[in-house]
């Protein structure tokens, strides 16, 4: 996948989004780079976002996103409907 998921480690909601990439690591898997030590494209604004396509998938998308991903492979979390 081409996807990158950027975050910041000062960020709450960024931490909360390793934290859960973390505890699913088998069976989600994106590049994530952290701003604050890694250039990053301009298009990124904020945190935590995916860049898909050139396209933004910014916050409670992302983590309704990982939530679908997650839901699609039998795990359901329930925490972002």
């Amino acid at each position: 996948m081409d996807e990158t998921i950027y975050i910041s480690r000062r960020c709450n909601h960024c931490q909360e989004l390793l934290i859960l990439l973390h505890k699913y690591k088998e069976y989600i898997n994106f590049k994530v780079v952290d701003v604050d030590t890694t250039p990053f494209p301009k298009i990124i604004t904020t945190v935590p976002c995916m860049l898909v396509k050139n396209k933004i998938l910014p916050g409670i998308e992302l983590f309704k996103f990982i939530e679908y991903l997650l839901d699609e492979k039998g795990i359901s979390i329930n925490k972002y409907k």
